[in-house]
């Protein structure tokens, strides 16, 4: 037991549902803190001015929820409630242990609604050992805090989804894989951390416009996304998880891909950007590029990352932002005048890229004819990406309908052509 007489951790709890975990909790803390746990051994007449205090004095809430358990706190007499609007109005650490069933009601009154926000600990009988550890890990009481990394392999994020992996990280962002607990279906979470922004405002509008552009689209082609949460100075997206490589792993690992599968891919993106463009307030990505474009386990296209997406909207003077990526933004992006077409010009330089294994972003910075390339590539292809990437957007495809068109046909032309017929002339590739 602590030496003082000063409660250390205030365990909260709604006696219906979770007496029997706090108490197990209180039970093995107390053995080096100060724990108020019972309020029924508090003097009568006492109650109100002693869980006041007690709140007051702690240095950590432990506040242990079971199913239902924050259904009551939309009665300001709750004194579930008060004791979590006591500890938020203090600035005390809080610590909540979610049990099997909890989920965050909906809608919470807005003196705690911060509550929803804070990192949880998943209670478990089989795991007690490991929850305790946990909680002693939480806390600030304790001479040995340790202020672990909240996206650790196994932590609960945003109350609901588990991490199990990280997948990859680049720029402001790490992407890991989570279990969403709720819908228990594997999602992808963006995490973005505020010390690698200069201006965290910016970084935090930026990142919220992108949720909710992208919580608009509902396609088979995209990445949909599905929750947005913030702990301290962390924010994150929720989103579908692909399985797949993402295409600049595959030119990585290949070094060029097969015609027949850029083009399809292509098709497959063009339907998306129709669907995109066509939206009554129309969207264009601006930034197409290969490390946005995932390859499922289904061998389709999926677009993923609408960081600088933008409406068909008017700019403002003084916006200096680029967006996009060098070499696969269209030349109109640094004046801010965008449009389906620039999406366009950011595909073909995709494409050009997956069918040659090179780059424009690299030297020698041209679009060299792609048959100089890969002379077994159609004549149909060859067009069809010098057109996308043409500087003058009045000169690209004007819509992503009609460069759709124009790959389908060049698909199905190389079904009915294979390469080794053009390669060694039996058939000429229109």
């Amino acid at each position: 037991m602590a030496n003082n007489d000063r409660i250390q951790i205030f365990i909260s709890y709604r006696r219906q549902g979770g007496s029997a975990f706090a108490g197990r909790i209180s039970d093995r803390l107390s053995s080096k803190y100060n724990v108020f746990f019972d309020m029924e051994t508090m003097h009568s007449g006492k109650f109100n001015a002693q869980i006041i205090k007690a709140i007051e004095q702690c240095d950590d809430l432990v506040l242990v929820l079971p199913p239902n358990g924050l259904d009551r706190c939309v009665n300001e007499d709750d004194w579930v409630r008060k004791e979590i609007y006591l500890a938020l109005n203090n600035k005390k650490n809080i610590v909540p242990v979610i049990l099997d069933g909890f989920v965050f009601p909906e809608s919470l009154p807005s003196d705690i609604e911060q509550i929803r926000y804070i990192e949880c600990i998943r209670g478990s009988d089989e795991y007690f050992d490991s929850v305790v550890k946990k909680i002693e890990s939480f806390l600030t009481c304790g001479q040995e805090h340790d202020k672990k990394d909240p996206f650790a392999v196994g932590s609960i994020v945003g109350n609901n989804y588990q991490i199990s992996c990280e997948l990859g990280q680049g720029g402001s962002a790490v992407v890991y894989l989570a279990h969403d607990i709720r819908r228990d279906m594997m999602v992808a979470i963006k995490r973005v951390c505020k010390d690698k922004f200069t201006d965290f405002v910016s970084a935090r509008e930026s990142l919220m416009c992108e949720f909710n552009i992208q919580k608009m689209c509902r396609h088979s082609g995209i990445a949909n996304v599905h929750d947005f949460f913030e702990y301290n100075d962390e924010f994150a997206i929720v989103m579908d998880y692909i399985a797949g490589d993402g295409l600049n792993q595959l030119i990585e690992k290949h070094g060029f891909l097969s015609e027949n599968d850029v083009l399809r891919w292509g098709i497959q993106i063009c339907s998306t950007l129709s669907y995109l463009h066509n939206m009554g307030s129309p969207l264009y990505l601006c930034d197409i590029k290969p490390s946005n474009i995932i390859i499922n386990s289904n061998s389709d296209a999926i677009l993923i990352d609408f960081g600088v997406s933008k409406h068909d909207m008017t700019f403002h003077a003084g916006e200096t932002t680029v967006l996009g990526t060098s070499g696969y933004a269209a030349p109109e992006q640094m004046a801010r005048n965008v449009d389906g077409r620039t999406d366009i010009y950011g595909l073909g330089q995709t494409l050009y890229h997956a069918l040659t294994g090179r780059s424009i972003a690299e030297p020698p910075y041209e679009n060299i004819p792609v048959r100089q390339i890969r002379p077994t590539l159609s004549k149909n292809t060859e067009r069809i990406i010098a057109r996308c990437v043409l500087l003058n957007p009045e000169k690209r495809y004007q819509t992503a309908d009609e460069l759709k068109t124009d790959m389908e046909r060049a698909l199905e032309k190389n079904n009915s052509n294979p390469w080794y017929n053009r390669i060694f002339g039996k058939k000429t590739a229109e």
